[in-house]
């Protein structure tokens, strides 16, 4: 049986200097985003030129859904107009566990 699971990618281009503001945000945000049902990962990578990634994984269209209508995604998403140079960009893509990758393979000398 496939698994699809629901990916949303954030590239946020920060304002120079609010690097540590964002990764305040981020943390308060990811803390409590991890404890909801449904929230898979949540990680913040640094992208070259001034940007942030986040990535987000959910076990269904309806773990965002319910991730986008907390509290806490609101004060997040209050905070980052500020914070941005630009726009950020985000996509929402469906991730399909392949089952190929669990068997075992041999490493050849």
């Amino acid at each position: 049986m496939d698994t699809h699971t629901v990916v949303l990618t954030a590239q946020i281009p920060v304002r120079p200097g609010s690097e540590p503001a964002l990764a305040e945000a981020f943390d308060r945000l990811r803390e409590r985003s991890l404890l909801e049902l449904g929230v898979l990962s949540f990680e913040r990578l640094t992208a070259p030129g001034g940007s942030v990634v986040l990535r987000e994984e959910y076990r269904d269209e309806a773990a965002l859904d319910a991730h986008l209508a907390k509290p806490h995604t609101g004060e997040f998403l209050a905070v980052l107009p500020e914070l941005l140079a630009s726009a950020a960009t985000v996509r929402v893509d469906r991730a399909r566990t392949i089952r190929a990758f669990d068997v075992p393979h041999t490493v050849a000398d």
